[in-house]
């Protein structure tokens, strides 16, 4: 509490409440600036867990693209059984037609 005159006491009422006013101020920014931080941390993390899903679209693609290479590749190991099925019946063909004559 203030002991001497009025106008001490008023100045140092005013000074207080600049004061708290002040501190006041503070905490808000202060606030505003861990709420800021906390935002950029969840901004960072969807953009991470974007990456990772797609990451995941990617990989699912390769393993796709994987599967149509072996499907790819049986299918010529396929054609190349069948073309040498074709030739040893040719082959048996024309021997069987030599040895006819």
């Amino acid at each position: 509490m203030c002991t001497s005159n009025k106008t001490t006491c008023a100045n140092e009422r005013v000074r207080d409440y600049l004061l708290r006013l002040c501190l006041a101020r503070c905490f808000i920014l202060l606030y505003l600036a861990l709420s800021c931080f906390i935002l950029l941390c969840l901004a960072l993390s969807f953009f991470i867990l974007l990456c990772l899903a797609l990451s995941c679209f990617v990989l699912l693609y390769l393993a796709l693209s994987c599967f149509v290479l072996l499907y790819l590749a049986l299918s010529c190991f396929v054609l190349l059984y069948l073309a040498l099925s074709c030739f040893i019946f040719l082959y048996l063909a024309l021997s069987s037609l030599v040895s006819c004559t």
